[in-house]
């Protein structure tokens, strides 16, 4: 458990990005450079992305000399090595007792007597941990790295003015010693002192090193692995708390991997805008960097910055032209930004490249282009056709685009190509149930009740129970349709979509309002949230005359699931019963342009406007 052993967190010798060195064969701390590991690396668990290992924790052959001549003591060696050998095994108890005999023979073995602290500390045992720390400040130490790694023991006891006392020594002894500084700054920002506060001290305190980007960025590394070994510091907390140390080094200076070292400091701690601004300062630095443009629109996107999102992505298509595979995003991107001509050309780029063609239609899916996931669903078959989805999402196109007699015959070869799955069995039945092809659709539906029969399995049991109630209610035969819900809701009491369905299918027919209302509020129990599930209560309301309350739940509806075409139908419904005419027209027209194939709704529009007094124009 290596916290602040012999100045290895305290040293700033090296330069901040070198490489960890071996650890020296003196254990005094007193002259001999340490390693200053490089922070926002992750390690192996990903938890301290700005610390690494302390060397010591490789160093149990290490030669331990004695501070008063330098006399090889066995016995101090042996017991030492034996503690690092129980530390490395988690007994902290036996480990504590060879520390303390190394300690015992010479309290100017500064590594044992910090790891004796260290271990006291992690322990919670102040006063144990203190008493080390004075033995060894007694000997009145000149080494910074000892003086900086003594306040940091004494910081973490609570003790702050001797923490201060002996960082300011450490200081003046080494006027950029980054372990001091980051002890000193740690206290002033975590105390009454804003960050900004802090840095302002940190400035004044380490004079002209402070216009050096280096010297910023080595406080920050020191700071971090003060917080990993004191606080066992999460990636997001140490982020949090090291990010305007290296903010300010980055004022600092036009580095390139500095840049992208804030962006991801920033984008732990939550900040996506701040990550944006910095990666998109990296992009300035180096233009021709391809691999940040990619995170530049990941994260544009996250924002909803969608026009941000696709000028990054074309950037790196121009800059990496045989890297298609960000093709079918900014298609999607495009489609969202409604530009046509953009989406379509990334569309067929897309495919023509290679990309998988079930990907780029489901981009069209997604956007309701049906025509165009029709055309790649169809070239997607000429390649393969044993995927049931491809099937599927081909006749659902072909209904959008009012081809029922293709999408019928779809699903028909379909059943055919997979006679032992039920999936693809009711999917035909919807289809022709959808196409009113009835007969057809109770012929598929029997087949896969039998299958459902022969397997056992409830779940497919329920599947065919719930297209049997929905061909029902298409074929407005009410009582055959109750009839298979409540045997499904009877098999699965959970079933909430068995109780909105016929919820709304009685609300629609003005019947069992009663019974209707009991049904989806049991179905907003289990599925609270609901949107579709709130227009259904919301028009149960509208049905029963209690218009305020079907405006508040279809106004809520609306707020999870916004332009959803039958909700602003329904709440154009209720703006006329209570007088809002203009406002029905107004909602009513939103509902048509999401959805102009709404019937009857075009007719709504017309006879009310027409109701509706024209405005005078104003006098001159």
């Amino acid at each position: 458990m290596p916290v602040f052993p012999g100045g290895s967190l305290a040293s700033t010798d090296e330069p901040v990005h070198a490489p960890p060195s071996k650890p020296s064969a003196s254990s005094t701390g007193s002259d001999s450079p340490k390693p200053t590991p490089s922070p926002n690396k992750a390690g192996a668990n990903g938890e301290h992305p700005t610390a690494q290992t302390s060397p010591l924790e490789n160093s149990a052959e290490r030669r331990i000399e004695l501070s008063s001549g330098g006399e090889i003591i066995a016995e101090a060696q042996a017991r030492y090595a034996a503690g690092l050998e129980a530390e490395s095994a988690g007994d902290s108890e036996s480990a504590y007792g060879h520390f303390q005999a190394a300690f015992d023979s010479d309290p100017g073995l500064s590594d044992v007597g910090l790891r004796l602290a260290a271990q006291a500390l992690a322990q919670k045992d102040t006063t144990r941990a203190i008493a080390t720390l004075d033995k060894m400040r007694s000997r009145k130490p000149q080494d910074p790295d000892l003086l900086a790694s003594l306040s940091f023991g004494y910081a973490w006891a609570g003790q702050t003015k001797a923490a201060r006392s002996l960082a300011s020594a450490a200081i003046g002894k080494k006027s950029n010693h980054a372990f001091a500084h980051a002890v000193l700054y740690d206290l002033e920002a975590s105390g009454s002192s804003a960050t900004s506060t802090a840095i302002t001290t940190v400035e004044e305190r380490a004079g002209s090193h402070a216009k050096k980007t280096e010297f910023w960025v080595s406080v920050g590394e020191a700071y971090a692995r003060l917080l990993s070994e004191r606080d066992k510091a999460t990636a997001k907390q140490m982020a949090s708390k090291v990010l305007p140390l290296f903010q300010r080094a980055s004022l600092l200076s036009e580095d390139y991997d500095l840049a992208l070292r804030v962006a991801g400091l920033l984008e732990q701690d939550g900040k996506e805008s701040g990550a944006i601004k910095a990666l998109e300062k990296a992009v300035k630095i180096k233009p021709k960097e391809s691999s940040v443009r990619v995170r530049l629109a990941m994260l544009c996107v996250r924002q909803n910055r969608i026009a941000d999102a696709a000028r990054h992505l074309e950037a790196f298509l121009e800059l990496e032209p045989s890297r298609t595979a960000v093709t079918p995003t900014l298609a999607d991107l495009y489609a969202q930004l409604n530009n046509k001509e953009k989406y379509r050309l990334y569309l067929d780029q897309a495919a023509a490249a290679g990309t998988d063609l079930m990907t780029v239609a489901e981009v069209a899916l997604r956007h309701k282009d049906w025509a165009g996931a029709e055309k790649y669903l169809l070239q997607a078959m000429e390649h393969s056709s044993s995927d049931p989805n491809l099937w599927s999402r081909l006749a659902h196109s072909q209904l959008q685009l009012n081809k029922n007699t293709e999408a019928a015959a779809t699903m028909d070869r379909a059943a055919e190509q997979f006679p032992g799955s039920i999936e693809v069995i009711l999917a035909t039945a919807a289809v022709h149930r959808t196409v009113k092809n009835f007969d057809r659709a109770a012929s598929c539906l029997a087949s896969a009740e039998k299958m459902a029969t022969d397997t056992g399995e409830p779940t497919q049991r329920e599947a065919v129970l719930f297209e049997q109630g929905v061909l029902a209610e298409k074929m407005d035969r009410m009582d055959t349709a109750r009839l298979h819900f409540d045997e499904l809701i009877r098999l699965n009491p959970q079933h909430h979509r068995a109780m909105n369905y016929i919820s709304y299918s009685w609300a629609d027919r003005k019947q069992n309002l009663s019974d209707a209302l009991s049904l989806v509020e049991k179905a907003l129990t289990l599925d609270p949230g609901n949107a579709a599930y709130l227009d259904t209560l919301g028009w149960i309301y509208y049905r029963q005359g209690q218009y305020s309350k079907a405006l508040e739940k279809i106004r809520e509806a609306l707020e999870i699931e916004p332009g959803e075409p039958e909700m602003l139908e329904h709440l154009g419904d209720i703006y006329r019963k209570l007088g809002r005419s203009s406002d029905a027209v107004k909602v009513w027209q939103e509902s048509l342009e999401a959805d102009p194939s709404r019937p009857g709704l075009r007719e709504k529009i017309a006879e009310l406007s027409q109701k509706i007094p024209k405005k005078k124009p104003a006098s001159k």
